[in-house]
């Protein structure tokens, strides 16, 4: 079963914890609702032992801070990466048991399936917009050879106001190294009022799995 308070040398939260993603959100898909959460952490032990992909981790106060990008460096793990979840973390162990707080809450993202990988970028947005627009977005990737990939989308509402540039924590489940066009999706989340649209004057993206490209 899963325990929400820091336990070990490294404790890892995958999606902030309790949730995780492809899951039944109602007590009306039977035993899997009950079991779905809690096993998704053997199954994420299991995609470690396959090494197809590393599933970073990053410290942080918070998976709210986290999701916010504010907890993306690794400084504190230095000369070493950041921890990749499961079977390696013991590669971290004689470095945090040298260290006067040892204990470490990681959080990080996962895909719904396995490998369970996900590819992360910092998105900078500016807009022109007048008065503040306050919603979510969804964004989606295409490379050269047509394949797509859909942004988890940030369910916390950002207000974006002219000429200020907001960073947000985006994640795909595919990496692609030439991506060829973008696409943005964004809803205020109202069913009734007024429609608005968010005028953008400049987007950058900022691969934080692959710093160099």
């Amino acid at each position: 079963l899963g325990y929400s308070e820091a336990l070990g040398h490294i404790d890892f939260y995958p999606n902030g914890g309790p949730d995780q993603p492809g899951c039944p959100l109602t007590i009306f898909s039977g035993l899997q609702y009950f079991k779905c959460d809690h096993q998704r952490s053997v199954l994420l032990f299991m995609a470690s032992l396959k090494q197809s992909c590393n599933i970073t981790a990053y410290p942080c106060d918070s998976y709210r801070s986290y999701r916010k990008g504010q907890c993306t460096s690794c400084e504190a793990f230095w000369p070493m990466p950041c921890p990749s979840l499961g079977y390696y973390a013991h590669k971290w162990k004689s470095y945090l048991t040298q260290q006067s707080h040892p204990v470490t809450s990681m959080f990080f993202d996962t895909a719904d399936k396995d490998p369970f990988c996900i590819y992360h970028y910092f998105v900078d947005i500016v807009t022109w917009n007048k008065g503040t627009r306050r919603g979510t977005f969804s964004i989606v990737l295409a490379d050269e050879a047509g394949r797509k990939a859909e942004s988890k989308v940030n369910q916390e509402a950002a207000a974006f106001q002219q000429y200020n540039q907001i960073t947000l924590l985006i994640g795909f489940d595919q990496d692609f190294e030439n991506v060829e066009r973008i696409s943005l999706t964004f809803s205020t989340g109202s069913v009734i009022g007024p429609k608005f649209k968010l005028r953008i004057l400049q987007m950058r993206f900022r691969s934080l799995t692959n710093p160099e490209r």
